[in-house]
């Protein structure tokens, strides 16, 4: 509607400027649509006509004393200038000059042809013409107040024309003046909107840069909240793991109880014997030493070792020992990989070791993989330049996603790292419910979940694939309803130089 409206007003001011330079073309053109030239070359003929006529009027004079032979032949003169003289009057369009012009010729033809017979006459022998005869011949002939007539009405024509060209001169003067102060309002209009429009750019302008900086502090709180929220989502994830956590916490910390309590309780056996050592060690020190007693003393000791050694205590104490090292192993295990999956050092760059991110990974899920089977088919890879803690964080929303998706009771889930060109390929598939294939598209769109209220943010996989993106890498799924889902992620060994900057 706007562009038509636009256009209506296009067209209605091209066809006004149309009309006006056509209204100035045409008084132009009026005064100077009168062809003096024409008029003045017809003014001279017809002067020309009227000398012929008067030299006629001489020679027929001349025929009372003179020889015809003697009189020049005005005739074709006479024809010729008729002939320019009807041309001069088509030319300039007169109307009283053509109507004169054809009684004029008529009279000038017959008074030729009066002539000729004077001629004719004057040259018989002993014939000498009378002023009567003379005169006569042309008496009836008016051909010289034609002439004048039609001077006069040509004289008229010129000064009417030239009548209406002042007329018209005085017309085109006022619609110049008219035209001049349109232009002159045009003018100030157009300099009225200049203004109007260098105001609106300067106020555009202002208002662009205070958008600009809007937007770039809205940038800047985006990129906070982006880091928060990714961070925010990895906490989710961490405290949804907090009591499996805790459970696999206290498996070794009971290995490190027990074992304790068992060398606790081999203490006061093998104290007893280092005490009995002891004395057996202060009777052979001594000078005089009583026989009974040594031997008493060292029946005993011998008595106290020869239990701990049909007991096993020492064998004991280093399988608790072996025991409860493990149960400590295995609890820093786990606080390791709680600090590198809960860091908040994010944007440090690192070399990194995919086939160890997936173990780790494994490791923080190991409550949730009860009752699900776990292949791993690890190639030999080289170590890839990324963000740690941001490349854990996707491996954890996958293979959580996986361990979600399990609606069987013998569950699997493969792991497979393979090496591309100047690439790392890890495809996490499992035996799920799968994902339908008009929600397949969406899963990476940020709040999208197919979760129940409360079990999903919808942020898991929007992260991945943001993380995997700024790595320069690619990531992508495939699923098939029933059967299953395999996610399929690529990381160039070397990241883009602005993921380090």
């Amino acid at each position: 509607m706007l562009f038509s409206s636009t256009r209506f007003r296009n067209f209605s001011a091209a066809l006004a400027a149309a009309l006006l330079l056509g209204a100035l073309a045409f008084l132009y053109a009026r005064t100077e649509s009168v062809d003096f030239g024409g008029h003045n070359e017809a003014l001279v003929l017809l002067r020309q006509v009227k000398d012929l006529d008067a030299a006629w009027d001489r020679d027929a004079i001349r025929l009372r004393t003179e020889a015809p032979a003697a009189l020049t032949d005005r005739g074709p003169i006479a024809a010729r200038t008729l002939k320019d003289l009807n041309l001069a009057a088509t030319r300039i369009d007169s109307p009283a000059l053509g109507i004169a012009l054809a009684t004029i010729g008529a009279s000038m033809r017959e008074k030729e042809a009066a002539l000729e017979d004077l001629k004719a006459r004057a040259s018989k022998p002993r014939t000498k013409l009378t002023a009567e005869e003379t005169d006569g011949a042309f008496a009836r002939l008016a051909t010289g107040a034609r002439i004048e007539q039609a001077a006069q009405a040509l004289s008229r024509e010129i000064e009417s024309a030239l009548a209406q060209r002042e007329r018209y001169r005085v017309y085109l003067f006022a619609y110049a003046g008219v035209l001049l102060i349109l232009l002159a309002w045009l003018a100030a209009r157009i300099l009225a909107a200049q203004r109007a429009l260098r105001a609106a750019n300067e106020n555009l302008e202002r208002r662009v840069l205070e958008r600009t900086r809007e937007l770039s502090d809205a940038l800047v709180q985006l990129k906070e909240s982006e880091t928060q929220l990714v961070q925010s989502e990895k906490m989710s994830s961490l405290g949804q793991m907090v009591a499996g956590v805790v459970h696999e916490v206290n498996t070794p910390l009971a290995y490190v109880k027990n074992s304790v309590v068992a060398v606790r309780s081999n203490l006061p056996e093998l104290g007893d014997a280092l005490a009995s050592c002891g004395r057996l060690l202060s009777l052979l020190d001594e000078p005089k030493t009583d026989p009974a007693a040594l031997e008493q003393q060292f029946g005993d000791t011998a008595q106290r070792l020869k239990a701990l050694r049909e007991r096993g205590v020492l064998a004991d104490l280093q399988a608790l020992s072996a025991d409860g090292l493990h149960g400590i192993e295995q609890i820093s295990e786990l606080v390791n990989n709680l600090k590198n999956f809960s860091r908040l050092d994010r944007s440090k760059v690192a070399s990194f070791s995919v086939n160890d991110g997936l173990m780790s990974t494994l490791s923080m899920t190991r409550h949730l993989l009860r009752g699900i089977e776990v292949e791993r088919h690890f190639a030999d890879l080289p170590s890839i330049t990324c963000s740690p803690s941001q490349v854990n964080q996707v491996f954890m929303n996958i293979v959580q996603n996986a361990i979600q998706a399990m609606d069987k009771p013998a569950g699997r889930i493969i792991l497979t790292t393979r090496e591309e060109a100047g690439s790392v390929a890890i495809d996490i598939e499992d035996n799920g419910k799968g994902i339908a294939e008009d929600v397949l598209p969406r899963i990476f769109d940020p709040f999208f979940t197919t979760k129940d209220v409360g079990q999903g943010t919808g942020l898991g996989l929007s992260i991945a694939y943001k993380i995997v993106s700024e790595h320069g890498g690619r990531i992508s799924a495939r699923s098939e309803p029933g059967k299953g889902t395999v996610f399929t992620i690529v990381l160039p060994v070397q990241p883009p130089v602005k993921l380090g900057s």
